[in-house]
């Protein structure tokens, strides 16, 4: 070996062993092939190899058993080897990545519109993609500004960028990213607030519920049976067929009767057990049936009649109410319609 063979080989040697980065077999489900030819370019400056014989090498010794054997079949019957580092990556990008049409590009690009959802700078992203191939040169800036402007899908930033008198690309991107942002925030802050009044209205109920359970059950409204005045159903009463010796009638005793003078003031409606009763007004113009609770502070000649008591959890039926009135000089019992079913 001469000593110009041997330098040759010691450079080989030391390249070899000084080489910057990896490079991996092409797969085209991961990458395109246009973006493996730009890692290669990248190894080649960082490695300082200019010579296109040795770019060729490298190709074919990392670009993976199975796209070397697609070239062998797209040159056959020549050899891979036999052409230049450009006719090889040029000879790939047609198969991979072959030119598509200028105006079908053109039309999906001014077709874009954003999506729902979708953020504004996902959307410039999408059409810089779709861009690519419409060959727009010097005005692909002023194309994206007019497809943020055309199909932002947002009538307030849309009118706010047609308001503008001299809108660039850059400008048009930086408004509609700005009200993004403020949308974004008021929509928060909003949530905040709404989350802040229910958390409140919870606590109101809670602190409710406790004032009702600190009440127990012994601090109800009692019970009151107007038969007797005992604490009890009328239902239970012993005296449901005892005679009244103030009106005569039977059910009831003198002492809630409520035609005797001498009755309890509580049986009278004076009381501050509130009830809805049926109640009639004795006077001779005007009768009225209906149903209507009783203020605490307001005592009432008027005629009250229990007809249920609605802290038992099954309502029963009770004796009807009559009253009597003067018809063409003689007196009829009617029974009292009191709404109740």
């Amino acid at each position: 070996m001469s000593d110009d063979e041997e330098a040759n080989v010691n450079q080989d040697v030391k390249m070899a062993m000084a080489m910057v980065g990896t490079l991996t077999a092409f797969d085209s489900q991961t990458q395109t092939w246009e973006e493996y030819v730009e890692v290669l370019g990248h190894f080649f400056v960082a490695n300082g190899i200019g010579d296109e014989e040795k770019k060729r090498a490298i190709l074919l010794s990392s670009v993976g058993s199975r796209t070397y054997s697609l070239m062998r079949n797209l040159l056959s019957p020549n050899k891979p080897g036999e052409k230049s580092y450009k006719d090889l990556t040029d000879l790939l990008q047609l198969h991979y990545n072959p030119k598509p049409s200028e105006i079908v590009q053109r039309f999906k690009f001014n077709s874009r519109t954003r999506a729902a959802n979708e953020t504004v700078t996902e959307y410039v992203a999408v059409l810089r993609e779709l861009a690519q191939h419409c060959n727009y040169g010097d005005k692909l800036k002023e194309m994206l500004r007019d497809r943020i402007v055309c199909g932002i899908a947002d009538d307030r930033m849309q009118r706010r960028l047609l308001a503008e008198s001299e809108l660039t690309f850059e400008k048009a991107l930086k408004v509609a990213l700005a009200m993004e942002t403020a949308s974004r925030d008021v929509r928060d802050l909003q949530l905040k607030t709404l989350e802040g009044t229910v958390s409140t209205t919870a606590s109101q109920m809670s602190v409710h519920n406790v004032e009702l359970n600190q009440r127990g059950p012994g601090k109800a409204t009692p019970l009151t049976c107007y038969r007797c005045g005992g604490g009890h159903l009328a239902r239970d009463c012993r005296f449901i067929n005892e005679k009244c010796h103030a009106c005569g009638k039977r059910g009831h005793l003198k002492r809630v009767c409520k035609s005797s003078p001498f009755a309890d003031q509580s049986f009278k409606g004076g009381g501050k057990n509130k009830q809805s009763v049926g109640n009639f007004r004795n006077d001779k113009k005007q009768w009225a049936h209906h149903i209507r609770e009783f203020p605490e502070n307001v005592t009432s000649d008027e005629e009250v009649f229990t007809m249920y008591n609605l802290t038992e959890p099954k309502l029963t039926k009770v004796d009807p109410i009559t009253a009597e009135l003067n018809i063409n000089k003689n007196i009829v019992e009617f029974e009292v319609d009191t709404g109740c079913s």
